[in-house]
């Protein structure tokens, strides 16, 4: 098992720093490809390619935001929620993963403190959770329970979890995904949660990796039980959070967009993502200017700060990185809509930004229809 704090962090890292690299690549292929469909004719034979092109970058891009889940980072806004009532609402999405020889039971607690999290990504821990428990009965099935629950924790408690270094002692609600499949051996204990370890040759070996992740990346902890022949429980804590509860959807803008006519600063320090993304918005009728660092930004809003109604910023950039540059334009005119863009987590990207009254984040890989929507918010649309 992960007992080793340093080691856990060290892979953190390196799957935090890959995930961003190939997040940036896949911007450029994902955008390329969504440009291509709007050139390409209904029934063609290339549409046909370039679709299956766009279904494949798309599972390249959910792999990816697996690793970035196991580096910690999420994508989206935390929400204050009762994980009984979200894991509620999963039950048609959970039996799909059950065999025919499998069972799935519940046991919810009446009362379970609310916790903040994000409900997107938790729905993926749980998803891999009880899809590893499945793979875990032996050829006659078995039975996934799900439970949850709350009870207090205290620093005994935690040192006999996973993600310890620094939780606070208190109240924390769980949620336990149980099997009564074949136990972890001790070998595979040491390595279950490693991403890319699998004892399945079909499967990829990021499930717990990146359910781990999710966990850590919110603040909460695991602790797992298991005995050869006698199954296996991961039982998910999160602190209780320290506000109400709020409401738990979403809502989200569908449909295309048809932006009204503005001018944008585009940053970013690949050349690529700027021309795919410069096109997508100059196809709406909009003006883009662009520059492919921190610095050169800054020099561009000077010359143009009067003119530019949104800039379009990149996070990680050389010379001048993007929370730099954001301070120097903000000094430049105080109240220019900037929407932050980053290869790295929501979170990560966000945290030095925090009060700074961002117009909008957009996690790469995205589609041109998440980037017309957020430029839609601060330009508003065309009636």
């Amino acid at each position: 098992m992960l007992k080793d704090a340093e080691r856990l962090e060290s892979l953190s890292e390196v799957a935090g720093g890959l995930a961003h690299e190939y997040n940036n690549l896949l911007t450029v292929i994902l955008g390329g490809v969504d440009l291509a469909l709007r050139e390409l004719p209904p029934g063609s034979e290339a549409r046909a390619l370039v679709e299956s092109a766009r279904k494949s970058t798309l599972e390249a891009a959910d792999l990816t935001a697996q690793v970035l889940a196991f580096s910690g980072g999420s994508a989206e806004e935390p929400q204050v929620v009762d994980l009984s009532h979200v894991t509620k609402g999963m039950d048609r999405l959970l039996r799909d993963v059950l065999t025919e020889d499998t069972s799935l039971t519940y046991d919810f607690a009446s009362i379970v403190p609310p916790v903040e999290i994000g409900v997107e990504q938790f729905r993926q821990a749980v998803l891999h959770l009880v899809r590893n428990g499945v793979e875990a009965m032996e050829d006659g099935g078995g039975t996934v329970e799900i439970s949850t629950g709350s009870h207090p924790v205290d620093r005994d408690y935690l040192e006999g979890t996973l993600l310890n270094e620094s939780l606070p002692d208190g109240r924390y609600a769980f949620l336990q995904v149980s099997d009564s499949g074949r136990g972890v051996d001790p070998v595979t204990w040491e390595r279950m949660f490693d991403p890319f370890f699998t004892t399945k040759p079909a499967r990829r070996g990021l499930g717990l990796a990146a359910a781990l992740g999710v966990v850590r990346g919110h603040g909460g902890t695991l602790k797992v039980y298991t005995e050869e022949g006698r199954g296996t429980s991961v039982k998910v804590l999160f602190p209780e959070a320290k506000s109400g509860l709020k409401s738990q959807g979403v809502t989200k803008q569908s449909g295309p967009v048809k932006l009204a006519h503005g001018t944008i600063l585009l940053v970013d320090d690949e050349k690529q993502i700027v021309d795919i993304c410069g096109r997508m918005l100059e196809r709406e009728g909009l003006r883009v200017l662009t520059a492919e660092d921190g610095q050169e930004g800054v020099d561009m809003f000077r010359q143009h700060g009067e003119e530019i109604e949104l800039v379009i910023l990149d996070m990680a950039m050389p010379r001048m990185d993007g929370a730099a540059a954001f301070r120097e334009m903000r000094r430049i005119r105080e109240d220019v809509p900037v929407i932050l863009m980053s290869g790295y987590s929501r979170q990560g990207a966000l945290a030095s930004f925090q009060g700074k009254g961002l117009a909008g984040f957009l996690q790469k890989p995205f589609l041109q229809e998440d980037l017309l929507a957020e430029v839609g918010k601060v330009l508003g649309a065309e009636e």
